[in-house]
């Protein structure tokens, strides 16, 4: 189970990843990071911008249940909580939590 310890260490400036099997925290640009969860098929791909995650984001996560916050960064959803904004990103979802952003992000992971 991956849990809050793992997510506030990564959470700064990389954002932040917490997947099934694997977190992985990608930065690009402003510091924003999807994480992939490739075991429930709920990661955001590679995220090349807002507009791409975005995208991605809510392609794959309408299906199972998916909530999406953007500049107050908060997120809650049944199977993948995001939360987008400058300043803080807080996620909680049943299966994943990503909180992206370019101060902190808190994920509670399964």
């Amino acid at each position: 189970m991956l849990g809050l310890g793992l997510g506030l260490g990564l959470g700064l400036g990389l954002g932040l990843g917490l997947g099934l099997g694997l977190g992985l925290g990608l930065g690009l640009g402003l510091g924003l990071g999807l994480g992939l969860g490739l075991g429930l098929g709920l990661g955001l791909g590679l995220g090349l911008g807002l507009g791409l995650g975005l995208g991605l984001g809510l392609g794959l996560g309408l299906g199972l249940g998916l909530g999406l916050g953007l500049g107050l960064g908060l997120g809650l959803g049944l199977g993948l909580g995001l939360g987008l904004g400058l300043g803080l990103g807080l996620g909680l979802g049943l299966g994943l939590g990503l909180g992206l952003g370019l101060g902190l992000g808190l994920g509670l992971g399964w």
